[in-house]
């Protein structure tokens, strides 16, 4: 893990920065579990329409902040594929099911 001091922080006036110092001092992981967890808790609140509209709702919701956060470069590019494919297969699934 990287060397960061809470002077690096002190530094920092603007949310863009903290968050940078915080997703290099996690290596990266900060934001994929952020948005993993909002993912999580968008599942859980929409399970009463049904799991599939649930899964279209959580997906689509979640990639727009994530594609946000890979033109940042705050992510990589498997976590909007794994939510895009999420999205398109449960958009298949709702269209050829008539539901």
């Amino acid at each position: 893990m990287a060397n960061i001091t809470m002077t690096a922080l002190s530094g920092n006036k603007t949310l863009s920065g903290i968050a940078t110092i915080v997703n290099t001092a996690t290596d990266n992981v900060f934001w994929n579990v952020l948005l993993i967890s909002v993912f999580i808790i968008l599942l859980v609140n929409t399970l009463k329409y049904g799991f599939d509209k649930a899964i279209l709702s959580s997906c689509f919701l979640i990639l727009i902040p994530t594609l946000f956060l890979y033109n940042a470069g705050w992510v990589s590019i498997i976590l909007p594929v794994i939510f895009a494919i999420g999205l398109a297969s449960s958009l298949m699934y709702i269209y050829f099911n008539n539901t």
